[in-house]
C-alpha cells in the first residue's frame, strides 16, 4: 500500500506545498458544495420552507433534530429515551436511526434555523463532505490533486453513496465520517503513535454516533484494510508498539458499540425485528445489472466504465487490490441472502448470522461501501495511466473524465429530479404551546409506523408540528418500536377508527372517552385535508357525540376540540376564543 508520504513524480500532479494543498482543499470543498446544490436543486430556492420529499421517512429525521435539541436544552439525562411519541410507551432511540452526531452538531443551530433549514443544511453538508473526504482519501494514496478532486466531485454526485438524501435521511448517508476513520486508520498504520491512536478512536466513536450503518460499512473497510496489511505488511501489525497503541481506539469503539447498540439490543426485548424474508425484497441481485438505466442511476457512467477497467488491470496496480476486492465483496453482499430463484446461499446469509445483524434488512445498501472501493480503484488506475502517457493523451483523458463527471449527474438529474415538499402552517399550534403542563394531543388521522409495521396512513407526518407545540403525541415514526405499543393501539376501537383501520369490537365513543382520561389527552385535532369527505364526516360525528369535548376551532386546515374541565389561560384563553363560548 502506498504511503501517504510518497509522491508520484509526474509533472501533472498539483498541490505539493502546504499552501497549494490548502488551496486545493478549499477549491474541492467549494466544487463539492456546488455539486450538492445542483444535485438537491430546487431545495436551495426555498431553503427554509421545503425539504426532501422522496419518502415519508423525512419526517422522522426532521423530528430527530428537534428531539435532540429539546432533550439537550431541557437537560434530559438520557436523550436516547423519549415519551413524546408512541404515547404511553417509552422508546429507546438507540434502536432508531436517530443520527446523534448530526443532532449534536446542529442542536445550537436549531433555534436559529428551525427544523426545515437544519435538515436542509445537513443535506448539503452530507453531499459535500462525502465528496471532500473521498478526495482526501484518494489524495493520500496518489498525491495527485486533480485526479483526487475529480473523484471527490464524482462521489458528491453518486446516488450509490448519497441515495438516502433524496428520502430525507442525510445522517444515513454520512459516509464521510467512516472515511475519516479509514484515513485515521491508514495514518495510524503508517506511524502508530498516541496522537494518531486517539484521533482514530474519536473518529470510530463518531461513526457510531452518525449512524449504525455507517459504523458497519466503515468497519467493513477497516477489516479489509487490516487484513491486507496483515498479509502484506505483517511486521507493521504484529509488533508490540502497534498492538498497544491500537488498544485505545479499539476500546473506545467497543464502548460506543456497547452503549449505542449492543446494550439496547440485549435489554430492549420486545422491539420489532425485520423478518428474514425482507432481505430478499431489498436486494440488488444479479438481475439488477441487466437494467442499464437503473445501474446508471445508482453508480453513474464513470463507475460503470471505470470499475470494469480497474478489475481488468488490477494486477498492474497492486496498491488498489484491497479496494477492488472490497468493492467486489460489497457488490456480492448487496445481492442478498440467496441466488434469485434458488436456495443457494450467498455471503449475506452468513453475514446475517453475526450478532445484531438480523436488524439489517436491506442488503442493497452495501452499494455504498462498494462505490467507495470502486472510486479508489478507478483513481489509482487513472493515476497509473496518466504517468505512462504523454502530455496530449494525458490532457485528453483528464478532459474526457472531467466532462463525464460533470455532465452525467445533470443528465441524471433531468430524468430523476430531486423532489421537495412543504407543510402548511397551522398557527393554532402556537396557541397550544402557551397552554402549560404536560399533556397529550390526539392528532387525527392517527398514524404510527416503524420499520416492519404501521397503523394508519400518513398520520405519522403530524410529528412535523411537535417542535411548535412541544406536547406529547400518539402519532409517531420510528425505525424500531415495542410490539406492545402496536398491540395496545390495535386493541382500541377508537384509535383504530381514527386511524382509518378496521376497529376491534367495542363502543368507539366510550373507548375514546376512556383513552382521553387514561392518556391525559387535552386536545383532539382533526386535519380535514388528510381525510376524504366520508371519513371526515364519520370522524366528526363520533367526536361530536362525546360529552367530554368542546369544539374550539373550525377552519379548512384544522378542526380542534378540547376536553372539558381543561381551562385555558387568560380572559380569552391562549386559544383566542372567548370564555363564554367554551
Amino acid at each position: 500500500m502506498v504511503s501517504g508520504q510518497q509522491r508520484p513524480p509526474h509533472g501533472w500532479q498539483a498541490g505539493v506545498g502546504w499552501r497549494e494543498r490548502i488551496g486545493w482543499d478549499a477549491l474541492v470543498f467549494l466544487a463539492c458544495l456546488g455539486m450538492a446544490v445542483a444535485r438537491s436543486y430546487p431545495l436551495v430556492r426555498r431553503f427554509g420552507s421545503t425539504f426532501p420529499a422522496g419518502h415519508s421517512d423525512v419526517f422522522a429525521f426532521l423530528w430527530n433534530n428537534w428531539w435532540l435539541h429539546y432533550a439537550l436544552s431541557h437537560h434530559l439525562a438520557r436523550p436516547y429515551y423519549t415519551e413524546f411519541i408512541f404515547v404511553p410507551f417509552r422508546l429507546d432511540l438507540r434502536l432508531h436511526t436517530i443520527g446523534f452526531l448530526y443532532g449534536l452538531f446542529c442542536a445550537p443551530l436549531f433555534p436559529l434555523l428551525g427544523q426545515i433549514a437544519t435538515l436542509n443544511l445537513q443535506v448539503l453538508a452530507t453531499f459535500t463532505l462525502n465528496g471532500f473526504f473521498v478526495y482526501r482519501l484518494v489524495r493520500y494514496f496518489t498525491g495527485a490533486a486533480l485526479v483526487s478532486a475529480l473523484m471527490g466531485i464524482l462521489a458528491s454526485s453518486l446516488n450509490a453513496i448519497n441515495f438516502h438524501i433524496a428520502s430525507g435521511r442525510p445522517s444515513c448517508s454520512a459516509f464521510w465520517v467512516a472515511i475519516w476513520a479509514i484515513l485515521n486508520f491508514i495514518r495510524f498504520c503508517e506511524q502508530p503513535n498516541w496522537k494518531r491512536s486517539t484521533w482514530l478512536g474519536v473518529s470510530l466513536v463518531a461513526t457510531f454516533l452518525a449512524d449504525l450503518q455507517m459504523a458497519l460499512f466503515g468497519s467493513f473497510w477497516l477489516a479489509i484494510l487490516f487484513t491486507y496489511r496483515l498479509v502484506r505488511h505483517r511486521d507493521q501489525i504484529l509488533n508490540r508498539r502497534f498492538l498497544i497503541a491500537i488498544a485505545v481506539p479499539f476500546a473506545m469503539s467497543l464502548a460506543a458499540a456497547y452503549v449505542l447498540y449492543l446494550r439496547p439490543l440485549h435489554y430492549d426485548v420486545g422491539y420489532s425485528v425485520p423478518g428474514a424474508s425482507e432481505a430478499l425484497v431489498y436486494s440488488a441481485g444479479p438481475e439488477f445489472f441487466r437494467h442499464f438505466s437503473y445501474v446508471r442511476s445508482v453508480y453513474g457512467i464513470a463507475l460503470m466504465i471505470g470499475f470494469p477497467l480497474a478489475l481488468l488491470y488490477a494486477r498492474r496496480i497492486p496498491e488498489a487490490t484491497p479496494w477492488i476486492l472490497g468493492a467486489v465483496l460489497a457488490i456480492v453482499l448487496a445481492m442478498g441472502p440467496v441466488w434469485p430463484g434458488t436456495r443457494i446461499p450467498l455471503p449475506f446469509a452468513l453475514f446475517q448470522r453475526l450478532p445484531g445483524m438480523a436488524n439489517l434488512r436491506s442488503p442493497y445498501r452495501f452499494q455504498l461501501p462498494a462505490a467507495l472501493g470502486a472510486l479508489v480503484g478507478i483513481a489509482m488506475l487513472v493515476h497509473s495511466l496518466l504517468g505512462k502517457v504523454g502530455s496530449r493523451p494525458r490532457a485528453a483523458i483528464l478532459a474526457g473524465l472531467t466532462g463525464l463527471i460533470v455532465v452525467d449527474p445533470f443528465v441524471l438529474q433531468w430524468g430523476w429530479p430531486f423532489n421537495v415538499r412543504s407543510m402548511p402552517e397551522v398557527p393554532f399550534y402556537e396557541n397550544i404551546k402557551k397552554d402549560p403542563g404536560d399533556f397529550v394531543i390526539l392528532e387525527v388521522p392517527v398514524g404510527v409506523r416503524h420499520g416492519t409495521d404501521r397503523i394508519g396512513t400518513d398520520g405519522e407526518i403530524l410529528t412535523f408540528y411537535q417542535p411548535i407545540h412541544e406536547k406529547r403525541l400518539i402519532n409517531g415514526l420510528a425505525t424500531r418500536a415495542p410490539y406492545a405499543a402496536m398491540e395496545y393501539y390495535r386493541r382500541s376501537p377508537a384509535l383504530m377508527f381514527l386511524a382509518g383501520e378496521p376497529s376491534p369490537p367495542g363502543d368507539i365513543g366510550e373507548d375514546l372517552d376512556q383513552k382521553m382520561a387514561e392518556l391525559d389527552i387535552k386536545y383532539v385535532l382533526v386535519h380535514p385535508r388528510m381525510l376524504d369527505a366520508h371519513r371526515l364526516a364519520s370522524v366528526l360525528e363520533v367526536i361530536g357525540r362525546s360529552t367530554k369535548l368542546v369544539r374550539v376551532m373550525d377552519a379548512p386546515d384544522l378542526i380542534a376540540f378540547r376536553r372539558k374541565g381543561q381551562n385555558a389561560l387568560g380572559p380569552a384563553g391562549p386559544l383566542g376564543t372567548s370564555a363564554a363560548s367554551l
